[in-house]
């Protein structure tokens, strides 16, 4: 997911529990979140707690290099070491409750760790290249949703 707010890049780690949602796994009903983070190959720096996007969570601020990738996509790494959050337990999705969490959020604010990001596949030594796309189509917020725009992607 991205947020335009938040400041940081978090993702769900493998043993990521809900609280108050039913006591489940975060991958299973109400948030279908990817579980696949594993926090001991990293180092922690603190545990903080995060509202942002409608999520409440309990996390860790991990510091290591970080690489954003997709299926049939390029890939984007961190140029050193980043801060980025990895959450064990989501409390609250109030705004998406139902609705996929994914695999965390990419915050776009200016203190995120995403503006240290390059395409590792350009050859070009300050190459930034990356594309978002909105595959939410908000009927769960608005039953009559209608989409505005044929263009439904974020290009950075």
């Amino acid at each position: 997911m991205v947020s335009m707010t938040a400041g940081f890049v978090q993702t769900f780690t493998k043993d990521c529990q809900t609280v108050g949602l039913g006591s489940t796994a975060c991958s299973s009903y109400p948030n279908y979140a990817t579980n696949y983070f594993n926090t001991s190959t990293a180092y922690a720096i603190e545990a903080v707690n995060l509202t942002a996007d409608g999520y409440v969570l309990e996390s860790v601020a991990l510091k290591q290099s970080v690489c954003l990738g997709y299926t049939n996509t390029s890939k984007f790494c961190s140029i050193e070491n980043e801060v980025f959050i990895a959450s064990d337990v989501l409390k609250s999705n109030d705004w998406n409750f139902g609705s996929p969490a994914y695999a965390g959020i990419i915050g776009l604010a200016p203190s995120s760790a995403v503006w240290n990001f390059v395409d590792v596949n350009n050859t070009g030594m300050f190459a930034y290249y990356t594309q978002f796309t909105n595959n939410n189509n908000w009927t769960f917020a608005e039953p009559h949703y209608t989409v505005r725009s044929a263009t439904n992607t974020i290009t950075l």
